[in-house]
């Protein structure tokens, strides 16, 4: 959608609905579905997405990407085959006003990545189903909270806030996965060892551990703390 060419001409108030996006031959997790450059005011809604490494590239190869709605999508098996990685709703660089509603993400590598550059990003009412990706969404934009993107969408497994695995930024991760293991249920933050657990904790706070092997050791200086094993473990 829209033209990245030297000459770049927009798309402005294009909708794409009602399609599927599948990609073609057998499912090996690359390529990408639909990008969008140089345009605003631009609706997808009502696809089904299958396959690719990159479902929605936004900023593609371009700049000038604005009010984009992503709505009453289904985005499945991004990454699949030998990718191993991939997005669902992707490249969003440089994107100002950007809202993601009411769509569902089934078996994805990551479901959605936005970027330190993307502002005004909401994310709302989406059913996120996580199949074997250990976490759903990075969390980069300015001003994008994580834990209030847990509160407003439905996660199966359950998500946690992982603070560490981004550096300064968050990962919403799987609880009890390979990325948040270490889950502290007050705060529902989760982590990959057990004293970056403990050093972020609050007095009172309770932290469970997932079943594995962990090789550090711990030192707990937080008053009233709990560290339990998960009721799988």
């Amino acid at each position: 959608i829209g033209n990245d060419s030297s000459s770049p001409e927009s798309a402005d108030g294009t909708v794409i609905d009602g399609f599927e996006v599948v990609e073609p031959g057998p499912i090996e997790g690359d390529g990408r579905g639909l990008g969008v450059t140089e345009s605003s005011d631009v609706v997808i809604q009502n696809n089904e997405f299958e396959g690719f490494r990159t479902q929605i590239s936004l900023d593609f190869a371009g700049d000038g990407v604005e009010d984009i709605t992503i709505q009453d999508n289904v985005f499945a098996d991004v990454g699949e085959g030998d990718a191993e990685e991939g997005t669902a709703v992707g490249s969003t660089e440089n994107v100002d006003g950007l809202d993601i509603l009411n769509n569902e993400f089934v078996n994805n590598r990551n479901d959605i990545g936005t970027a330190d550059s993307t502002t005004d990003v909401t994310i709302d009412g989406n059913d996120f189903t996580a199949g074997d990706s250990d976490f759903y969404v990075t969390v980069r934009a300015d001003g994008l909270d994580a834990q209030d993107v847990i509160d407003a969408n439905t996660f199966d497994p359950d998500a946690v806030v992982n603070p560490d695995v981004l550096g300064d930024n968050d990962l919403i991760a799987v609880e009890g996965g390979d990325l948040a293991p270490v889950v502290n249920t007050d705060e529902r933050t989760g982590f990959t060892e057990i004293q970056s657990a403990v050093d972020a904790a609050n007095e009172g706070d309770t932290i469970e551990v997932a079943e594995g092997t962990y090789e550090e050791s711990v030192e707990i200086d937080v008053e009233g703390l709990t560290l339990e094993a998960a009721e799988d473990a």
